[in-house]
């Protein structure tokens, strides 16, 4: 596995751990918003680049499926629809030279993470669904799966598992995406669980076997330290960004957030600042 300072810090770290994820704020601010967005893999990896200088982040995320589900409209999707959007030979393409241009710039200085989306989301499309047919989710996460292989000769840190909406994972989730987890495994990836709506930090942690489970809405002082199993990571919420951090004593968290799309640089810039950023 390549040096990974997420290993480094879960295995030694005091510190807190900043993981900040920010393509959406990169792409209004760096990129002018552009439509184009998944077309151009050298614009697309200097825009992170870019916008990476001033957010001193510790994992840069890449969303590798976003690229390929991007035209697909909105709502519940059949297996089919997904899984030859996931097949798209262009998008692969795409992601291929955005994680090489990464990969060359910040070769030992930080973490390159592939993000997926949970198949339960592709398959929902952005609405909110109480069942989807396990033999659904197995198709589509076989299918994330085969996304997944196509990177594995790259210096790879860690795999993150996004799932938008908040509350535990469905049995049926939990068989589809353990082979998933099995790939990050096998690749000597670490591995990472996200409840991105989740606002309490309430997410049941022994569902499947991750190294971090990220809540982006829990508190900050409400984190526990790195020495839980999983790790627990959260504490920068949208509120965050739009107001100054209150003073904490508390060090050796993991600190994890999304830069809302429309925060202004100008405090963004003095968030970090006071994070030490």
């Amino acid at each position: 596995m390549t040096t990974s300072r997420l290993k480094a810090w879960l295995d030694d770290g005091t510190d807190d751990f900043l993981w900040i994820e920010f393509e959406q704020y990169a792409r209004r601010v760096f990129a002018h918003a552009g439509d184009d967005w998944y077309l151009d893999a050298a614009r697309y990896a200097a825009t992170l680049i870019q916008a990476q200088s001033v957010i001193p982040t510790r994992c840069l995320s890449v969303d590798i499926l976003a690229p390929c589900v991007a035209n697909l409209e909105p709502g519940p999707r059949s297996p089919d629809t997904v899984i030859d959007a996931l097949n798209g030979d262009i998008a692969s393409a795409f992601i291929a030279g955005v994680l090489d241009a990464l990969l060359h710039r910040f070769s030992g200085q930080l973490d390159v993470v592939l993000k997926v989306h949970a198949p339960w989301d592709l398959l929902s499309g952005g609405e909110r669904m109480t069942t989807i047919e396990f033999d659904s989710l197995d198709d589509v996460a076989t299918a994330t799966a085969t996304v997944l292989r196509k990177f594995s000769d790259k210096p790879i840190a860690a795999l993150l598992l996004e799932r938008a909406e908040g509350g535990a994972l469905s049995d049926d989730e939990v068989d589809a995406y353990e082979p998933l987890i099995g790939i990050a495994r096998h690749y000597d990836w670490h591995t990472a669980l996200s409840f991105a709506a989740l606002s309490d930090g309430s997410a049941t942690l022994d569902q499947l076997d991750v190294d971090v489970v990220l809540c982006p809405n829990t508190a900050r002082d409400n984190l526990p330290g790195k020495s839980s199993r999983p790790c627990i990571g959260g504490g920068l919420d949208s509120n965050f960004w739009t107001a100054p951090p209150s003073p904490s004593d508390l060090t050796g968290r993991l600190l994890y957030g999304v830069i809302p799309s429309d925060a202004q640089p100008e405090r963004v810039l003095a968030v970090l600042a006071g994070l030490g950023g």
